[in-house]
Protein backbone atom coordinates (compact mmCIF):
# COMPACT_ATOMS: atom_id res chain seq x y z
CA UNK A 1 0.00 0.00 0.00
CA UNK A 2 1.42 3.53 -0.43
CA UNK A 3 1.46 6.14 1.56
CA UNK A 4 0.35 9.86 0.68
CA UNK A 5 3.83 12.02 -0.10
CA UNK A 6 6.90 10.30 -0.62
CA UNK A 7 7.28 6.60 -0.98
CA UNK A 8 10.44 4.64 -0.66
CA UNK A 9 9.75 1.44 -3.54
CA UNK A 10 11.65 -1.90 -3.70
CA UNK A 11 14.61 -0.68 -0.73
CA UNK A 12 17.72 -2.27 -0.96
CA UNK A 13 18.40 -2.36 3.19
CA UNK A 14 22.04 -2.79 3.68
CA UNK A 15 23.11 -2.48 7.66
CA UNK A 16 26.89 -0.99 8.43
CA UNK A 17 27.84 -1.63 11.92
CA UNK A 18 30.91 -2.18 14.39
CA UNK A 19 32.38 -5.30 16.37
CA UNK A 20 31.48 -4.57 19.81
CA UNK A 21 34.47 -6.76 21.39
CA UNK A 22 37.74 -6.06 20.31
CA UNK A 23 39.38 -8.55 22.55
CA UNK A 24 37.81 -10.58 20.89
CA UNK A 25 38.25 -9.75 17.96
CA UNK A 26 42.10 -9.70 17.81
CA UNK A 27 42.02 -13.31 19.18
CA UNK A 28 40.15 -14.41 15.73
CA UNK A 29 42.81 -12.33 14.05
CA UNK A 30 45.16 -14.02 15.65
CA UNK A 31 43.76 -17.50 15.12
CA UNK A 32 43.50 -16.65 11.13
CA UNK A 33 46.97 -15.63 11.13
CA UNK A 34 48.33 -18.90 12.83
CA UNK A 35 46.20 -21.74 11.51
CA UNK A 36 46.72 -22.19 7.82
CA UNK A 37 43.34 -24.20 7.34
CA UNK A 38 41.73 -21.12 8.62
CA UNK A 39 42.76 -19.75 5.26
CA UNK A 40 41.72 -22.64 3.44
CA UNK A 41 37.91 -22.46 3.78
CA UNK A 42 36.75 -21.39 0.41
CA UNK A 43 34.04 -19.88 -0.92
CA UNK A 44 34.02 -22.41 -3.20
CA UNK A 45 34.46 -25.27 -0.63
CA UNK A 46 30.65 -26.26 0.42
CA UNK A 47 29.58 -22.60 1.00
CA UNK A 48 32.77 -21.96 2.80
CA UNK A 49 33.39 -23.41 6.30
CA UNK A 50 35.08 -21.46 8.10
CA UNK A 51 32.92 -22.26 11.31
CA UNK A 52 32.50 -26.15 10.55
CA UNK A 53 36.33 -25.59 12.35
CA UNK A 54 36.25 -27.40 15.85
CA UNK A 55 38.24 -23.88 16.94
CA UNK A 56 36.56 -22.26 20.41
CA UNK A 57 37.60 -18.81 19.29
CA UNK A 58 35.91 -19.09 16.24
CA UNK A 59 32.61 -20.54 17.47
CA UNK A 60 32.89 -17.43 20.49
CA UNK A 61 32.89 -15.14 17.08
CA UNK A 62 29.84 -16.68 15.50
CA UNK A 63 27.78 -16.76 18.64
CA UNK A 64 28.72 -12.96 20.29
CA UNK A 65 29.38 -10.83 16.89
CA UNK A 66 28.15 -12.96 13.76
CA UNK A 67 24.20 -14.30 15.13
CA UNK A 68 23.83 -11.11 16.83
CA UNK A 69 24.82 -8.99 13.45
CA UNK A 70 22.74 -10.89 11.40
CA UNK A 71 19.60 -11.17 13.67
CA UNK A 72 19.47 -7.74 14.51
CA UNK A 73 19.35 -7.13 10.10
CA UNK A 74 16.33 -9.26 10.11
CA UNK A 75 15.02 -8.10 12.87
CA UNK A 76 15.22 -4.17 11.93
CA UNK A 77 14.44 -5.40 8.36
CA UNK A 78 11.32 -7.72 8.18
CA UNK A 79 10.74 -7.89 11.57
CA UNK A 80 11.58 -11.56 12.29
CA UNK A 81 14.70 -13.30 13.72
CA UNK A 82 16.78 -16.09 13.51
CA UNK A 83 14.44 -18.19 15.51
CA UNK A 84 11.47 -17.52 14.03
CA UNK A 85 12.69 -20.04 11.26
CA UNK A 86 12.82 -23.41 11.68
CA UNK A 87 16.66 -23.51 11.14
CA UNK A 88 19.42 -22.07 9.26
CA UNK A 89 23.20 -22.59 8.21
CA UNK A 90 26.26 -20.46 7.62
CA UNK A 91 28.74 -20.24 5.24
CA UNK A 92 31.36 -18.97 5.82
CA UNK A 93 35.26 -18.51 5.18
CA UNK A 94 38.25 -15.81 4.88
CA UNK A 95 38.92 -13.55 2.15
CA UNK A 96 40.39 -10.40 0.99
CA UNK A 97 44.27 -11.04 2.31
CA UNK A 98 47.26 -9.65 0.34
CA UNK A 99 48.64 -7.09 -2.05
CA UNK A 100 46.64 -6.78 -5.13
CA UNK A 101 43.90 -8.31 -3.95
CA UNK A 102 40.23 -7.53 -5.92
CA UNK A 103 36.78 -9.67 -6.72
CA UNK A 104 34.82 -9.29 -9.33
CA UNK A 105 31.65 -8.21 -9.96
CA UNK A 106 28.89 -11.06 -8.49
CA UNK A 107 26.32 -12.09 -5.50
CA UNK A 108 25.54 -14.83 -3.22
CA UNK A 109 23.25 -16.84 -5.28
CA UNK A 110 21.24 -19.50 -3.26
CA UNK A 111 21.51 -17.66 0.48
CA UNK A 112 19.37 -15.00 1.91
CA UNK A 113 22.06 -12.25 3.32
CA UNK A 114 25.66 -11.88 3.25
CA UNK A 115 28.04 -10.07 5.42
CA UNK A 116 31.65 -9.13 5.66
CA UNK A 117 33.46 -8.93 9.05
CA UNK A 118 36.40 -6.67 8.78
CA UNK A 119 38.55 -8.05 11.08
CA UNK A 120 41.60 -5.85 10.23
CA UNK A 121 41.40 -2.90 7.76
CA UNK A 122 44.08 -0.38 8.61
CA UNK A 123 45.16 1.43 5.61
CA UNK A 124 41.61 2.90 3.84
CA UNK A 125 44.06 4.81 0.93
CA UNK A 126 45.26 2.19 -0.84
CA UNK A 127 42.29 1.19 -2.55
CA UNK A 128 40.31 -1.92 -1.41
CA UNK A 129 36.66 -0.59 -1.50
CA UNK A 130 33.76 -2.56 -1.71
CA UNK A 131 31.45 -0.99 -4.43
CA UNK A 132 27.39 -1.85 -4.36
CA UNK A 133 25.21 -1.55 -7.46
CA UNK A 134 22.03 -0.51 -8.02
CA UNK A 135 20.08 -3.94 -7.73
CA UNK A 136 17.36 -2.63 -10.09
CA UNK A 137 18.25 -3.76 -13.62
CA UNK A 138 18.27 -1.87 -16.16
CA UNK A 139 16.57 0.91 -14.50
CA UNK A 140 18.14 3.97 -15.80
CA UNK A 141 17.12 3.41 -19.24
CA UNK A 142 15.67 6.47 -20.73
CA UNK A 143 17.02 8.96 -18.03
CA UNK A 144 19.40 11.69 -18.98
CA UNK A 145 22.36 12.25 -16.95
CA UNK A 146 20.38 15.45 -14.48
CA UNK A 147 19.36 11.91 -13.16
CA UNK A 148 22.71 9.87 -12.78
CA UNK A 149 22.88 10.09 -8.78
CA UNK A 150 19.94 7.60 -8.84
CA UNK A 151 21.68 5.01 -10.25
CA UNK A 152 25.24 5.22 -8.48
CA UNK A 153 27.32 2.66 -7.17
CA UNK A 154 27.99 2.83 -3.89
CA UNK A 155 31.56 2.43 -2.36
CA UNK A 156 32.62 1.85 1.06
CA UNK A 157 36.09 1.95 2.55
CA UNK A 158 36.03 -0.28 5.51
CA UNK A 159 37.38 -0.24 8.49
CA UNK A 160 38.88 -2.60 11.12
CA UNK A 161 35.76 -3.71 13.06
CA UNK A 162 33.26 -2.89 10.73
CA UNK A 163 30.67 -5.53 9.43
CA UNK A 164 28.06 -4.84 6.59
CA UNK A 165 24.96 -7.01 6.42
CA UNK A 166 23.26 -7.08 2.96
CA UNK A 167 20.59 -9.07 1.04
CA UNK A 168 22.87 -11.94 -1.11
CA UNK A 169 21.04 -11.02 -4.54
CA UNK A 170 22.72 -7.07 -4.02
CA UNK A 171 25.78 -7.18 -6.57
CA UNK A 172 29.16 -5.73 -5.49
CA UNK A 173 32.40 -6.12 -6.32
CA UNK A 174 35.96 -4.73 -4.55
CA UNK A 175 38.49 -2.55 -5.92
CA UNK A 176 41.97 -3.70 -5.80
CA UNK A 177 43.77 -3.47 -2.63
CA UNK A 178 47.02 -2.32 -2.98
CA UNK A 179 47.87 -3.51 0.99
CA UNK A 180 48.86 -6.39 2.58
CA UNK A 181 46.90 -6.14 5.82
CA UNK A 182 43.42 -6.85 5.41
CA UNK A 183 41.45 -9.80 6.78
CA UNK A 184 37.56 -10.31 6.43
CA UNK A 185 35.31 -13.04 6.98
CA UNK A 186 32.11 -13.70 4.83
CA UNK A 187 29.62 -14.97 6.45
CA UNK A 188 26.00 -16.16 4.06
CA UNK A 189 22.91 -17.02 5.48
CA UNK A 190 20.67 -19.90 4.45
CA UNK A 191 17.24 -20.39 6.12
CA UNK A 192 15.40 -23.68 6.12
CA UNK A 193 11.52 -23.12 5.47
CA UNK A 194 8.60 -25.63 6.58
CA UNK A 195 7.03 -26.81 3.27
Amino acid sequence: MLNKGMNDLFPTKLYLGKMPNQDLQALVINEVLTNDELLNTSSLDNYGTLFKQDNLVLEQFRTEIVIPAIDKYLQDSIGKGLTDFPGYKLGSWVTGRGNNYTMIRHNHQGSYLSSVFYLLAETQDLGGEIVFHDPRSNANRGYTQEFDSWFNNVPHAPATGEYVVFPSFLYHYVNTYRGSNRIAIVVDLFLYHND
